[in-house]
């Protein structure tokens, strides 16, 4: 067995003793402040970059969640402001011209008229 007694089966002033003695074999090595200010310098480091990162994340969410209802506003504008184009314009004529046996040019005709129409009743509900 150890001949180290418990602590409380010894006399106070040995354990005092004991104490101060081994203050003596304790001892810091040379660089022990400088790698000691490396170390927190580098902890501080990093979580100033993980705090960047978390703040960056919590940005780019709060943005999503506040454009996200803004771009659904925005197709349903885009829907009802957008015009045809002239191939579809021109598809149309031809489809007209044939159902109605019309001539090419009255048939795009009507269908213009029939776009300015849709046009105003477009932007009369926008501005409503």
């Amino acid at each position: 067995m150890s001949n180290i007694k418990s602590l409380p089966d010894r006399n106070p002033e040995d354990v005092l003793s004991l104490l101060q003695n081994a203050g003596n074999y304790v001892v810091s090595s040379d660089d022990l402040r400088a790698s000691v200010l490396q170390k927190a310098r580098e902890y501080q480091t990093d979580k100033k970059v993980e705090r960047f990162f978390l703040q960056l994340g919590w940005g780019i969410l709060v943005a999503a969640a506040l454009l996200l209802p803004l771009a659904d506003q925005l197709d349903a504008w885009m829907a009802k402001t957008t015009s045809p184009t002239s191939a579809e314009i021109e598809d149309a004529a031809l489809r007209l011209s044939s159902e109605r046996h019309l001539d090419v040019p009255s048939s795009t005709t009507e269908i213009y008229m029939k776009i300015r129409e849709e046009q105003v009743e477009r932007f009369r509900a926008i501005q409503e």
